[in-house]
């Protein structure tokens, strides 16, 4: 009897925490999808929220691969933001899940956008602590789909780097890789290797190539974005399309493109503000190639007030594109006071984002140098370029010594035309032999041994 009682309560026990189980499933899954809905409109407070909930529940569940990919997902949500410490926080939360169950595949993926955190943040150490882990796990691996992902990140970091020769050169590489994927992964493949030549040829300048490559990449869009809910995430496409045409003269079809994307963003039932201010940047892009300063400028304000009525801590990218853009076609325009006062805000507001130790600082400060020349104001001009000189020559010196050849060389690309452009602007002024003169000297020293010095020191290192 007491045996019979004894299984009847152990069944009844089994049967209520399958029930949980079921019950914590049934609600994780309903808080993931409330996540993608909230991700796909740029709402990321609420994305990050309900993909918190939906990994703790996928646990409680029991459902450890459906964990993984919401705390993957709630630490995109947090670098969307701009709040790298809380997405780091969940990278790792995320990467323990993929070591506890040995997904190989995930674990990569968890590394790379740690890497990816730890580099906004301008932590050269984590960022070389995470590449060493990232180098183990493939240098031991046998996933095929860890090697193409490999191949994938190295043909982006060509592509940033403004390299475009290596990036073909890996691009075709990964090609190669993907064809020994399982036919599951065909169409995730396609749109990976479809969107980077798109991007290969538009940075080389070849615009009938990167054509063919975005006509394909919206056609891969019809079948991705099949539901009506996101199906003005297929017209979004349409961006780089408004670019290629623009850039071969065909003005028609650069304004249909952009007919296109305006259509998707008034049939979706919610649009987050940030989607219209990219499309209005898109057509002030549009105007400056077709050198329409005036109209470009339009464009480039509304793209701003927009990005203002949202959450100002959010989309730094948006905000620091949007204000370079306004202020280079109000001086195209000939309209150098606004420019200046573009500027000074965008100085501003890099000075309580980044600090004044920050790269973005000194090239707000750099630019603002040159336009204040523009305004006949050489003497506060050459200040600033001072200032942002001095401060790029101090990063080079602290953090320089660490990182690879290639981010050696994306540095160099922006901090030498900076030095350029003050001998330009010494002469423009009338200057012969005062401190900003100086200045323009030591600039050319660090010119001439800055790629000596940094690859001497990586060697050092090394041994």
């Amino acid at each position: 009897m007491i045996r019979k009682c004894l299984l009847l309560i152990v069944t009844i026990w089994l049967s209520i925490c399958s029930y949980a189980q079921s019950s914590y499933e049934e609600e994780a899954l309903e808080h993931f999808g409330k996540g993608l809905y909230h991700y796909s409109v740029m709402n990321m407070d609420s994305a990050y929220y309900y993909y918190n909930s939906a990994g703790w529940l996928f646990m409680l569940s029991g459902n450890s691969e459906m964990q993984l990919s919401s705390f993957k997902a709630k630490g995109d949500c947090a670098m969307q933001a701009g709040e790298f410490d809380s997405a780091i926080k969940a990278y790792k939360a995320a990467l323990y899940v993929a070591k506890k169950i040995g997904d190989e595949l995930n674990e990569y993926r968890v590394y790379m956008a740690l890497r990816n955190s730890h580099l906004f943040k301008s932590d050269i150490n984590a960022v070389m602590q995470v590449e060493k882990k990232i180098n183990s796990l493939a240098a031991v691996t046998s996933n095929a789909q860890i090697k193409y992902e490999i191949q994938k990140s190295l043909v982006n970091d060509a592509i940033q780097h403004n390299n475009p020769e290596l990036a073909e050169l890996y691009l075709k590489e990964m090609e190669e890789y993907s064809k020994v994927l399982p036919d599951d992964t065909r169409l995730s493949t396609s749109i990976d290797l479809t969107f980077l030549f798109r991007q290969l040829y538009r940075l080389w300048g070849r615009w009938d190539k990167a054509q063919t490559y975005s006509r394909q990449f919206i056609a891969l869009g019809r079948e991705v974005y099949t539901k009506p809910n996101d199906r003005y995430l297929y017209y979004m496409n349409y961006d780089a399309e408004a670019e290629i045409c623009a850039r071969l003269g065909n003005r028609e079809d650069a304004f249909a493109a952009l007919d296109s994307i305006r259509y998707g963003l008034n049939i979706a039932e919610y649009t987050h503000p940030v989607m219209w201010n990219r499309y209005y940047r898109c057509v002030g892009t549009i105007y400056m190639i077709f050198q329409e300063w005036d109209s470009a400028c339009i464009e480039f304000r509304k793209a701003l007030d927009v990005w203002s009525k949202d959450s100002n801590d959010y989309y730094d990218e948006d905000y620091s594109i949007n204000a370079v853009l306004l202020s280079q076609a109000l001086k195209q325009a000939g309209r150098y006071e606004e420019a200046r006062a573009c500027l000074r805000d965008y100085v501003r507001y890099c000075t309580q984002r980044f600090g004044t130790g920050s790269v973005e600082y000194a090239r707000a400060l750099y630019m603002l140098g040159d336009i204040e020349g523009w305004c006949g104001d050489h003497q506060q001009g050459e200040q600033d370029y001072s200032k942002a000189v001095t401060m790029l020559k101090d990063i080079v010196k602290n953090n320089l010594h660490f990182v690879s050849a290639q981010e050696r060389e994306a540095f160099w690309n922006m901090f030498f035309p900076i030095i350029q452009a003050m001998h330009a602007y010494a002469l423009k002024a009338g200057n012969c032999q005062d401190e900003f003169v100086e200045q323009c000297y030591n600039g050319l020293l660090i010119t001439k041994s800055f790629l000596l010095e940094s690859e001497k020191s990586t060697a050092e290192s090394v041994e």
